[in-house]
C-alpha cells in the first residue's frame, strides 16, 4: 500500500499542525483510505508516545467493502484535537486496545448524560494515542475538519434502517459512505431508553425534557458536534447536502432558490449584469466541484424566500415562486415498499406476456435491483413518483370517456352540463342553486353577422356594449369575423365609434406606430448602443422561438439564406443569433421582432419582458401580418397583463393569492388536499397565469379562450375561474393518487395540449355564477344577523318582552331560529381581495 501525498487549493492549513494529508487508495476495494503522514523531522518513537484529545466518539459506524454483511466493518467515528486543529477521524474497532475502548466509551457516554463509574477524568480532557488516528488500517482515515468540503447525509427511514453519511473533500474525493448501526450502539440505545422513561413519568413536561437529550441518529449527533468547530450550514437546493465552512460563493447558491426556464417557461427580464451573473456564476473552482446537479450553470429563474405557507386562508403577501422543500421529498419509503411488492408480481411467469405493454415507470418496478439506491440510480429519482402520475392520468382518461359515452347515450353531445364537483359542499353552507352554462358555441358569430350589427349608413354599432361582449362570450366568433371584432375588445377602437371615427382613428396610429418605430429604425446612434443590441438579441431569440409550427412562422428555404432576402427591414435586426444555433428566421418572425421592439420603446417603463411574444403571435396570425393593427391591439392586451410582467411580481401574487382563497371558498376538500401535500403555493398555476395558458392549448384553441376572456362577462380575472376550472376537472384523481407536491406538479403540467376548451370555459362560467350567488348569500345572511341583533328592532323588542315573561308564537319563532343559527355559524366573511373578482365590468 502506497502513500501518495496531495494539496488542495483552498483548504484551511495551520503552520503549527505537525502533519499533513495523505490518501491512500486500497488495492482490493475502490475506496479512498486517508491517514495522516507525521512530519519528516519527527521520529517515529516521539509520534507513537503523542496525544490527542478526544472530543467525540460514536460507536458501530460501519464502512461496507462489499455486498456481503459479513464483511461489513465496525468502527468509531470520532472528532479529536491535535494542536490547533480538529480531526474527524473513522478507526476500525479491532485496532483500539481495550484501554483505549475505555476511553473511547467514556466519551460516548458522556454525551448522552449517562453517569460514569469509571474513568472519571472530565471527558473534554480525555486522551488517546495519535497513533489511532495516524497507523495505516484498513478503510481508516482521519482528516481535518476543515479540509472537507460538503456532507450528503441521508437519515434512517423505513426502507433504510441505518442512516449514512458520505464525507466529500476539496481534493474531489469521496470517501467510503459510513452506516450508522444506531441500533447496536450503547449511546444511542441509551437515549431511546431515556426518552422513553421521560415520556411515561414526565406527565406533559416531555417536550423540555427531551430537548436535553442528543439527537436522535448518529448522523445528526456528528453533524452537531462538528458545529462546534466549523460553520456547517444545510443546502436550500438539496436538503441532503451539507456545506462546511461554505465561502460566500457557495453560501449565496446553496440558500437561494433557481428556477430553470423549462420549469416556469418564462423567465422575467433581466435587469443588471449582477442578475445574470447570479444565475450564471455558479462556483466551480480548482477545490473541486461537489455542487448539486441544480447548480449547473444555466440561465435561473430566481426568487427571494420570504415566507412559509400558513393555514387556512394563508397571507400571499409572503408566497413565495419557489421550488419548495417538498421537491426534495423524493419518497424513497414508498419506492422501496413498492418495488418489493411489484417485483415478484411482475416476476411471475404468467406476468410475463403483460411486461412489454407495461407504461416506462411501472416495468422500472421489475427491472429494478432490489436494493432501493441501486433502483433510483436505474429507474431515476422519479420512478415511482411517475407510476402514480401515471396511475392518476390513467383514472383521468378513463372517467373522462365515460363521461363522453354517457353524454353521448343520452343524446347531449355538445352540451356541457358542467357539474361542479365540489357544489354539494358548498350548498351545505349557503343557500344557493346550481347555475347552467349559457355557452353556444355551436353558433359562432360569422364576419357577415357581425358586420349586421352596424348601421349600413354611419357604422355605428346598434348593440349595446354589454350586449355585444355577451354574444361573443357566448357563441365566440368565427376566424374572420375576428380581424373586426378583436380591435374592438382590445380598446382599439370605441364600440360607439362610426365608420369614419374608426379611419380616422386608425390613421392616426399608424402615424403614431411609424413615429415610434423611428425613434431606432435606422438610427445608428441608437441600434449600436450595447443596450439596444443586447435588447433586440433577448427579442430576436424569443421570436425565433416562438410558434415556428406555425405556417407563417416557418421558414423557407430562400428565406434561410440569410438577410439579404428581407428587403425592406433594417440591418439592425440582424444579430448574432443569426449564426447561434437558433431557429432559422423568416420576414414574419422579423415583422415580429420589430413590433416587439417598437412597443419597447413605446413602453418605456417596463420595455419588453421575455414571454410577450408568445401573446403577440397570435395577434398577428388573426391579422394576417398588419403591423399596425397587431401592434395596437397588443398594446391593449399588455394593458390587462402589464401586471403579470412587473419586476416585483406583484401581479402574479395578488392572481395567485386571489386564486388560493377562491379554492378555500368554492373547494374546501381540495383546499385541505393542497395543505396537506405543501402544494398552497400554486406553482403549477404561475405559468398557466403568467402568458394566459398559452402553453396549454393549442395555437387554434388559443383565440377562442382569449376573446372570451376580453369579454369580461366573468369579470375582469377571469383566467382565475378558468384555472379553477382546470383543478376541479381534475380534482379525483388529484386528491385520490397524489401525495407530494413534485406529483401535482408534474400531473397538472402533463396536462398541457390534453385538455379541451370548450368544456373548460362553460365551467369557468359556472363557477363564476357560483361565486356570485355565494357572496350575495355571504352579504344577505350577515346583514340579517347584524339586523336582528340590533338594539330597537322587532326582535329585540320580543325578547324583551320574552324576558318579561310575555312569550308568543312569534317570539318561540326567533328562539328557533337562533337554535338554528347556533347549530349552523355564519360562514366567515369574505376578503376584499377575493370580492375584488366581481369588479363590474367599465361601461
Amino acid at each position: 500500500m502506497t502513500a501518495v501525498s496531495t494539496s488542495s487549493e483552498g483548504a484551511s492549513t495551520d503552520s503549527s499542525n505537525d502533519s499533513a494529508m495523505s490518501f491512500i487508495t486500497h488495492s482490493t476495494a475502490d475506496l479512498v483510505e486517508i491517514s495522516r503522514k507525521q512530519e519528516a523531522d519527527e521520529t517515529a518513537s516521539g509520534a507513537e508516545d503523542a496525544y490527542c484529545q478526544l472530543v467525540f466518539s460514536k460507536s458501530k459506524v460501519y464502512v461496507y467493502p462489499s455486498t456481503h454483511s459479513k464483511e461489513n466493518i465496525a468502527g468509531y467515528v470520532a472528532i479529536v484535537q491535535q494542536g490547533g486543529a480538529y480531526l474527524l477521524s473513522w478507526i476500525p474497532e479491532r485496532v483500539v486496545n481495550d484501554e483505549e475502548q475505555d476511553k473511547f466509551v467514556l466519551v460516548e457516554a458522556a454525551a448522552d448524560g449517562r453517569p460514569i463509574s469509571r474513568l472519571q477524568p472530565d471527558a473534554d480532557s480525555v486522551l488517546v494515542s495519535s497513533s489511532l488516528t495516524s497507523k495505516p488500517a484498513e478503510h481508516a482515515f482521519s482528516l481535518p475538519i476543515t479540509s472537507i468540503y460538503s456532507l450528503e447525509v441521508r437519515p434512517p427511514t423505513l426502507s433504510a434502517w441505518y442512516g449514512t453519511i458520505v464525507i466529500h473533500t476539496f481534493g474531489g474525493i469521496s470517501l467510503p459512505p459510513l452506516y450508522f448501526h444506531d441500533d447496536e450502539s450503547p449511546s444511542t440505545v441509551f437515549t431511546r431508553d431515556a426518552r422513553k422513561t421521560l415520556l411515561d413519568t414526565s406527565k406533559g413536561k416531555a417536550p423540555a425534557l427531551l430537548q436535553r437529550l442528543p439527537s436522535s441518529w448518529g448522523g445528526e449527533a456528528l453533524i452537531n458536534k462538528m458545529r462546534q468547530y466549523a460553520n456547517v450550514i444545510r443546502s436550500n437546493i438539496e436538503p441532503t447536502l451539507y456545506l462546511v465552512n461554505p465561502n460566500t460563493a457557495d453560501l449565496e447558491a446553496h440558500s437561494t432558490f433557481f428556477f430553470d426556464d423549462d420549469v416556469i417557461g418564462i423567465p422575467s427580464k433581466p435587469t443588471s449584469t449582477a442578475y445574470a451573473a447570479a444565475g450564471t456564476n455558479v462556483r466551480k473552482d480548482a477545490r473541486g466541484s461537489i455542487l448539486h446537479e441544480a447548480l449547473k450553470p444555466d440561465r435561473r429563474f430566481r426568487s427571494t424566500r420570504t415566507g412559509e405557507t400558513h393555514s387556512q386562508s394563508p397571507a400571499m403577501d409572503d408566497l413565495t415562486f419557489s421550488l419548495l422543500s417538498s421537491f426534495s421529498k423524493l419518497t424513497r419509503n414508498a419506492r422501496s415498499a413498492a418495488q418489493s411488492i411489484a417485483h415478484p408480481i411482475l416476476s411471475h411467469r404468467l406476468a410475463k406476456p403483460i411486461l412489454p405493454h407495461l407504461p416506462p415507470p411501472i416495468a422500472n418496478l421489475y427491472t429494478a435491483h432490489p436494493e432501493w439506491s441501486k433502483w433510483e440510480e436505474e429507474a431515476g429519482v422519479g420512478g415511482y413518483d411517475a407510476a402514480r402520475v401515471y396511475l392518476a392520468k390513467w383514472s383521468r382518461i378513463v372517467a373522462e370517456e365515460g363521461e363522453r359515452a354517457r353524454r353521448a347515450e343520452v343524446g347531449c353531445e355538445g352540451e356541457e352540463e358542467g357539474a361542479l364537483g365540489a357544489f354539494e359542499v358548498l350548498a351545505t353552507t349557503y343557500s344557493i342553486q346550481r347555475p347552467r352554462t349559457t355557452r353556444a358555441t355551436n353558433q359562432p358569430i360569422e364576419a357577415s353577422e357581425w358586420a349586421a350589427y352596424f348601421d349600413p349608413a354611419t357604422g355605428v354599432l346598434l348593440l349595446a356594449e354589454d350586449e355585444a361582449r355577451r354574444r361573443i362570450f357566448q357563441r365566440g366568433l368565427v376566424p374572420a369575423a375576428r380581424k373586426q371584432a378583436w380591435p374592438f375588445l382590445l380598446g382599439m377602437f370605441d364600440w360607439t365609434s362610426s365608420a369614419e371615427d374608426r379611419r380616422a382613428a386608425l390613421a392616426a396610429k399608424t402615424t403614431e406606430y411609424h413615429d415610434l418605430r423611428s425613434l431606432w429604425y435606422g438610427q445608428t446612434q441608437v441600434t449600436s448602443t450595447d443596450e439596444f443590441i443586447e435588447e433586440n438579441h433577448r427579442i430576436e431569440i424569443d421570436c425565433r422561438r416562438t410558434d415556428r409550427i406555425q405556417p407563417m412562422f416557418a421558414a423557407t428555404a430562400e428565406e434561410e439564406q440569410g438577410p439579404t432576402s428581407l428587403a425592406g427591414l433594417d440591418a439592425s435586426l440582424h444579430t448574432r443569433a443569426s449564426s447561434g444555433g437558433q431557429p432559422a428566421s423568416n420576414i414574419h418572425v422579423r415583422r415580429l421582432q420589430e413590433i416587439l421592439l417598437t412597443y419597447n420603446f413605446f413602453e418605456t417603463e417596463l420595455g419588453y419582458v421575455q414571454g410577450m411574444s408568445d401573446l403577440c403571435s397570435p395577434l398577428y396570425v388573426t391579422f394576417d401580418a398588419d403591423k399596425i393593427t397587431t401592434f395596437w391591439c397588443f398594446v391593449g392586451l399588455m394593458e390587462r397583463m402589464k401586471r403579470n410582467f412587473l419586476r416585483d411580481q406583484s401581479g402574479m401574487k395578488q392572481q395567485l393569492s386571489q386564486l388560493q382563497e377562491l379554492i378555500a371558498l368554492m373547494d374546501p376538500e381540495l383546499y385541505k388536499h393542497f395543505d396537506k401535500t405543501d402544494s398552497l403555493n400554486l406553482f403549477f398555476c404561475f405559468r398557466q397565469l403568467l402568458i394566459l395558458f398559452k402553453r396549454e392549448f393549442t395555437f387554434a384553441q388559443i383565440p377562442m379562450l382569449w376573446e372570451n376572456f376580453w369579454t369580461d362577462v366573468c369579470g375582469t380575472s377571469p383566467q382565475c375561474f378558468f384555472a379553477l376550472a382546470i383543478l376541479q376537472t381534475h380534482r379525483d384523481p388529484i386528491i385520490r393518487h397524489l401525495v407530494y407536491f413534485d406529483e401535482v406538479l408534474a400531473y397538472i403540467n402533463g396536462l398541457s395540449l390534453t385538455m379541451e376548451v370548450e368544456p373548460l370555459l362553460a365551467q369557468a362560467e359556472i363557477l363564476y355564477k357560483t361565486f356570485q350567488l355565494v357572496v350575495e348569500d355571504n352579504d344577505r345572511r350577515r346583514a340579517e344577523a347584524a339586523a336582528k341583533d340590533a338594539p330597537g328592532s322587532t326582535e329585540d323588542i320580543l325578547r324583551r318582552r320574552g324576558a318579561l315573561g310575555f312569550k308568543d308564537a312569534r317570539l318561540k319563532k326567533l328562539e328557533d331560529e337562533d337554535a338554528a343559527k347556533a347549530a349552523k355559524p355564519l360562514p366567515p366573511p369574505i376578503s376584499d381581495n377575493l370580492r375584488s373578482l366581481l369588479t363590474p365590468t367599465p361601461s
